[in-house]
């Protein structure tokens, strides 16, 4: 307890830390909306504690920490709900006309072109308001259409859309709509994702629906974009192309774009995805560039101060250009706390430099805060920092060569230890290989980012420029096939992991009592850490043994085709109305969440031409399982009625049915619910009939899938 106290006193951020960001997780979960008498409160007492802390009594000191971190947690829940409120979009009338600069140049897309965009200012019938919304538009790839203007509408003439530039500035009529999921089970929020970055709105835009202005703006964001543009050209003139220039361009400036979802899928699987992520390690290496580059500035104070200038507008010139990610900017602020404390001679204490940071950042924006790559980012640094040094003390080999592989190893253990629960817990599997992997492409991507840095200089220079993109070349074939050949080792993934954020704080409470009883050899350490470990033993089992006994039926929210998945246990059939699959792909997308989440074994998929099934009843017209019944009226069931259920527990409609039928159907089962699939049957029949007849009904179009729980 000694011990945490000191480090608690050694880390004043740390502590400043620690109960804002749980006001604003605790905001963020229970959505408070009465805060500003909390944080009035907490105010007044902290004023009136402070006249007690200056007696320098035991008792004074200790209310004036409570009060303040009372103050720091309700500040905290204030300024989340403050910020959420401050960045919610105005709505806007169907006629309106918004002007809007493009903040990327426009991404080529199967179908469409993507752009990120800002809205500057709307006209709404007679008024004009300014606005600082970021949207997201996707152009229709229509670049053949011939234009025609429309009454009522901004005369348009054709633009091509690759045109279009970072900067560029359009005209558009208001087609803005709020950015939805698709609505099955455990799937991918993009509606959280997105609205974590501030953005709540899309548009689709179809050819006369904009109007690019000759207009152009150049801000800072679009000035690093358009210098990365140019630096990923830099590349391509030397003679980088495909994969290799796609794999460099995230490598160096976090560009992403142009690499392919299967290679991406090999990072991930051989634990090294972090490198391809533009993160703390390039500033690091940035900055003891430039440090080594400018030694002889090491002669005094003054000179010092240059130098440590100078490695500012480097790391954050790059920061920019790197299109200011959290992980970059975690980096960038906690060198320029290292930077400071260099120019004014004092030591530095890591933690407290993190802690500034991640508060910076996080009261810069809250939402950084729910960021992924910030949490891994941090974690990562403080595993480094607090497991590297004992991890490494617990062997000395003799041999230099083993000890530099050893060094390399116990760094990418330690950051693996500080990121292991949050990966179980926000991606669901575990690279086992990682530690292999990372001690060959580690050091191989930090030679990359060096020969990128060399690429553009040596351009004039053309035999010397070919010689580095040779080896530019080499390095990166090397690094795909270590990558690829990791990827393809038996169990080189653990997929099916999902613990609870008890489990999540339980693991980091293992590892820092395992690590605190390596070093300090207490038995108390030890009787700690089996004790939890036995405890997340007793989680696990609860957790295997619910998955035992489920049972759930699960009617997706999917157009194409009709699809019921039924789940007993860890067995499941996924129940396909059709003569085939009309898109496999699609029918993975919508079930691989669920066999991951439920922890199920490889799902059965029956087709409704074959229907014979043992367990439960699957016909085009019917389906029982565990006690509840589907019907699922047709054309020609219509025709020949046939009704094997005393009761009927859901009627889906599928396709058109007339009023009268549907009417003696509600009259043979009342209690059942009424299901529509589609938004075409879904209007038919709300307009015809169900809301008529006042019949109790489910839209899946606009409800989402429909998630039956049953007793095991």
């Amino acid at each position: 307890m000694s011990d945490f106290l000191k480090f608690i006193h050694r880390t004043p951020f740390f502590r400043i830390l620690i109960p804002f960001i749980v006001g604003i997780a605790i905001q963020d979960y229970f959505q408070f909306t009465f805060l500003h008498s909390g944080l009035l409160i907490c105010l007044i007492l902290l004023i009136l504690i402070v006249g007690v802390s200056f007696w320098r009594t035991q008792k004074g000191i200790f209310l004036f920490g409570i009060c303040s971190s009372l103050f720091l947690f309700t500040g905290g829940m204030w300024w989340n709900n403050e910020y959420h409120v401050l960045h919610q979009p105005t709505e806007y009338s169907a006629n309106a006309i918004l002007c809007c600069r493009l903040n990327e140049n426009p991404q080529k897309r199967p179908k469409t072109w993507r752009s990120q965009a800002t809205i500057q200012w709307v006209k709404d019938g007679k008024t004009v308001q300014p606005s600082n919304e970021t949207v997201l538009f996707y152009f229709k790839d229509d670049s053949t259409t011939n234009e025609r203007n429309q009454a009522g509408k901004i005369p348009l003439h054709h633009t091509p859309i690759d045109s279009l530039h970072a900067g560029s500035v359009i005209l558009i009529h208001n087609r803005l709509q709020q950015i939805k999921d698709q609505g099955n089970p455990f799937e991918f929020s993009y509606r959280n994702y997105m609205n974590r970055q501030n953005i709540f709105r899309i548009a689709f835009l179809k050819t006369d629906d904009w109007f690019m202005t000759s207009r152009t703006e150049n801000t800072p964001q679009i000035y690093t974009a358009n210098i990365r543009d140019q630096l990923i050209k830099s590349f391509r003139k030397s003679g980088l192309s495909g994969r290799n220039l796609a794999v460099l361009s995230a490598l160096t400036i976090g560009y992403e774009q142009d690499l392919d979802q299967q290679m991406k899928k090999a990072f991930i699987a051989a634990g090294t995805m972090h490198l391809l992520a533009v993160s703390g390690m390039h500033v690091v290496l940035i900055y003891g560039f430039f440090k080594y580059l400018l030694f002889f500035f090491n002669r005094n104070r003054k000179t010092i101060l240059i130098r440590n200038l100078i490695i500012f507008a480097a790391i954050w010139f790059f920061s920019f250009l790197a299109g200011m990610a959290p992980s970059i900017l975690r980096a960038s602020v906690m060198i320029c706390f290292l930077l400071v404390a260099e120019t004014i001679d004092r030591n530095c204490n890591i933690y407290n430099s993190l802690a500034a940071s991640a508060f910076l950042l996080i009261f810069w924006n809250p939402n950084n805060l729910f960021n992924a790559g910030f949490q891994l980012s941090y974690t990562a640094v403080l595993g480094i920092v607090y497991y590297q040094p004992q991890l490494i003390n617990l062997w000395n080999p003799n041999n230099k060569i083993v000890r530099w592989l050893w060094a390399t190893a116990s760094v990418s253990i330690a950051a693996q230890f500080g990121t292991f629960p949050i990966v179980l817990f926000d991606f669901n599997q575990f690279p086992n290989y990682f530690i292999f992997s990372n001690i060959i492409s580690g050091p191989l991507s930090l030679f990359l980012m060096g020969l990128s840095l060399m690429l553009p200089l040596t351009l004039p220079i053309i035999p010397l420029n070919r010689l580095i993109t040779q080896l530019t070349d080499i390095a990166i074939n090397i690094f795909d096939w270590i990558t690829l050949w990791f990827e393809h080792l038996p169990g080189s993934v653990t997929p099916g992991l999902h613990p609870s954020l008890f489990s999540v704080f339980l693991l980091y409470l293992i590892f820092i009592l395992f690590f605190l009883w390596i070093k300090k050899t207490r038995s108390i350490y030890l009787f700690s850490v089996l004790s939890l470990c036995c405890l997340l033993g007793v989680l696990s089992l609860e957790d295997t043994l619910h998955s035992i006994k489920q049972n759930r039926i699960i009617l997706y929210k999917y157009t194409k085709q009709l699809t019921i998945h039924l789940i007993h246990g860890r067995q499941s059939d996924l129940l396909v109305w059709g003569n085939q699959l009309s898109d496999s792909s699609g029918i993975n997308y919508l079930i691989h969440p669920v066999e991951n989440k439920l922890n199920l074994n490889n799902t059965h998929i029956r087709l409704s031409v074959n229907p014979e099934h043992k367990d439960f009843l699957f016909s085009p017209n019917f389906v029982a399982f565990q006690g509840k019944t589907f019907l699922i009226p047709d054309t020609l069931w219509i025709k020949h009625p046939i009704i094997p259920f005393r009761k009927t527990d859901y009627i889906i409609l599928n396709t058109s049915i007339p009023p009268p039928v549907i009417e003696n159907l509600e009259k043979t089962f009342p209690k059942a619910l009424f299901i529509t699939i589609d938004h075409r049957t879904d209007l038919y029949f709300r307009k015809k009939t169900l809301n008529l007849l006042h019949i109790r009904y489910m839209s899946i179009a606009n409800s989402g899938a429909l998630s039956i729980n049953l007793p095991s």
